[in-house]
């Protein structure tokens, strides 16, 4: 099981490295996913706990020039993360 964090406000020199050594401090990334015309990344985790850092820790850090938003990702109806969901066979 994958756990997410949507990060939104990247700026136009982020790239999938820097995302992924940043997000790395708080834990093991499972993967990215980097949407770059809508400036914003999923990350993924295999551990609830990891998320719940990486909010705490970058939520507003400036990074590339860019105060990031991290969060989890909106849920739908069905408790499932809809963005994630739609992306997972990306994996």
């Amino acid at each position: 099981e994958l756990f997410s964090v949507w990060v939104g406000t990247l700026g136009p020199a982020m790239t999938y490295a820097k995302l992924h050594e940043l997000f790395s401090r708080v834990g093991t990334v499972y993967s990215i996913k980097m949407l770059l015309e809508l400036q914003c990344a999923f990350v993924n985790y295999t551990r609830k706990e990891d998320c719940e850092r990486a909010i705490q820790c970058f939520n507003g850090m400036v990074v590339e020039g860019a105060p990031l938003t991290v969060r989890y990702p909106f849920k739908t109806h069905t408790g499932d993360s809809e963005p994630f969901q739609r992306l997972r066979v990306y994996q």
